[in-house]
């Protein structure tokens, strides 16, 4: 992920940051930011400043992202504004429960308006900590969610794409003649 203004990962830390301070679950959440940017330095800052560095851990890019798929309980992103939102779809893969910010086009689109995940206000972090403490309290909801991206992710197959490609060009061919 590319740190910038953009992906608003300062929200996730606020979140983190009051989920562990204010709110009661079985153990301390801890949050991975996998990228590299303009930002990183003041990140790692900000996570000092609110004392949580313990919990907030930072690591370079990799196209080798799925063991921290595979290794986490939700999937959080907080990006202002966004396009398709390719990292969605590979957490979703990895059958994470998805909570992300309601941009106006990507994210809100691929979680159908809230039906495959948890849609939330941009910049609010406490709907972000409280979503979160959500999921981690009630195992049915998180595996509610857990199906949800599985079924999700099944409308983006490799198959899905050919037969609708398939179907538009025989569309268009079929207009031609």
């Amino acid at each position: 992920m590319r740190l910038d203004r953009q992906k608003d990962i300062c929200t996730l830390i606020r979140a983190v940051w009051h989920l562990n301070k204010f709110t009661t679950i079985n153990k301390k959440a801890h949050l991975a930011i996998v990228g590299t940017g303009e930002l990183k330095e003041f990140l790692i800052k900000f996570t000092k400043h609110y004392k949580i560095t313990k919990y907030i851990h930072f690591f370079d890019w990799t196209y080798e992202v799925s063991d921290f798929y595979f290794n986490s309980d939700i999937f959080l992103f907080s990006s202002c504004f966004e396009g398709f939102g390719r990292v969605i779809l590979e957490a979703m893969h990895a059958s994470l429960p998805v909570i992300v910010s309601n941009t106006e086009y990507g994210p809100r689109e691929l979680i159908d308006n809230g039906k495959y995940g948890i849609m939330i206000k941009k910049f609010d972090y406490l709907s972000f900590s409280r979503n979160i403490s959500l999921l981690l309290k009630d195992l049915k909801l998180l595996n509610y969610y857990r199906n949800q991206s599985r079924k999700r992710i099944s409308y983006f197959s490799q198959w899905k794409f050919q037969k609708r490609y398939i179907k538009v060009l025989d569309d268009l061919t079929s207009q031609i003649d």
